[in-house]
């Protein structure tokens, strides 16, 4: 007669076993269906322009969202250029707000990548980035006077008006300019011109 041994399997053992098999039976499912799930950006490049001495280009906005809305995905930013600044990580959905930084940068087109990484089907994705800089436009022309200011003498009932006086008009560069009286009782002449030029100024009280 064959003897036949039988172990006993305390009950807590087989319902933490069973616990355990369930727990592993969803988890899989679920990072599977998230590998499987790929992820959308848009826009899928960005272009920035920047005058030297001008304000800063605005941050542009990033939709990093899953083609499936039930999922949400852990995504990370990187970029190889640190001119490029942004929020390095978040999850789906979300907008990104992607800026960059100019200091010490010189005239000239600037090209990198915005890197979105994560357990998606379709990652790591590239976003190129292009941050166009353009020199400093050059300074604005100065106008001179000279005298600065005018002083008219007349007496009331007098049968001579008060002499005209000269004005010369320089400038730091070709320019054309007009000479307008705010009091109808002033008179210049001629009414435009280019520097270098004189003012005929006069009052006729």
């Amino acid at each position: 007669m064959t003897d036949v041994a039988v172990c006993a399997v305390p009950i807590r053992w087989i319902v933490v076993l069973a616990v355990w098999l369930i727990l592993a039976g969803v988890a899989a499912p679920l990072n599977a269906q998230n590998g499987d799930v790929s992820i959308l950006v848009s826009p899928n490049a960005l272009t920035f322009n920047y005058v030297i001495g001008g304000a800063l280009p605005s941050t542009q906005p990033l939709s990093i969202t899953s083609e499936n809305p039930t999922v949400s995905h852990n995504f990370t930013l990187s970029s190889p250029d640190n001119w490029v600044t942004f929020n390095p990580s978040g999850s789906t959905p979300q907008t990104v707000d992607v800026g960059v930084n100019v200091t010490g940068l010189n005239a000239g087109t600037y090209t990198s990548t915005l890197v979105i990484s994560a357990f998606a089907r379709n990652t790591p994705i590239d976003v190129p980035t292009v941050l166009n800089v353009s020199p400093a436009p050059p300074p604005l022309p100065t106008i001179n006077v000279n005298p600065a200011a005018l002083t008219f003498n007349y007496v009331i009932g007098a049968p001579q008006l008060p002499g005209t006086q000269s004005v010369a008009v320089t400038a730091s560069t070709a320019l054309a300019f007009t000479a307008s009286p705010t009091q109808s009782w002033i008179t210049s002449n001629p009414p435009n011109g280019t520097r270098p030029a004189t003012l005929t100024v006069g009052v006729n009280p």
